[in-house]
């Protein structure tokens, strides 16, 4: 089954919650009352901010982790050392769709 890119979106910012990602709460306002569905309110305000959200160095870290992953350089010929979130940001950035980038690492 196919998930929209809202989908996508909010099920990666919980991954990254679970490992202490919290900068995304400050989009949300303060809200006084009672919300039919919090989950899609949630949703709708983090869209809105998507580009803040998954471009940030604190989602990175937290949704692919800080650990250091080897890579090659084709030219010139080399092995270099780099944090894995600094490389699938990246990478990322340089990908026609980011959501669906992110999409492939959800059940990481």
């Amino acid at each position: 089954m196919k998930i929209t890119d809202k989908e996508i979106l909010y099920k990666a910012i919980l991954k990254a919650e679970n490992h202490g990602y919290k900068e995304h709460l400050r989009f949300l306002p303060i809200i006084t009352g009672n919300l039919c569905n919090y989950n899609e309110f949630c949703t709708m305000v983090f869209w809105e901010h998507k580009e803040k959200i998954i471009f940030s160095k604190e989602f990175a870290k937290a949704f692919w982790g800080e650990k250091t992953i080897n890579t090659i350089n084709w030219y010139p010929w080399a092995y270099t050392s780099i944090e894995k979130w600094r490389f699938h940001l990246g990478e990322m950035a340089m990908h026609n769709a980011p959501l669906k980038y992110i999409e492939r690492f959800l059940c990481d």
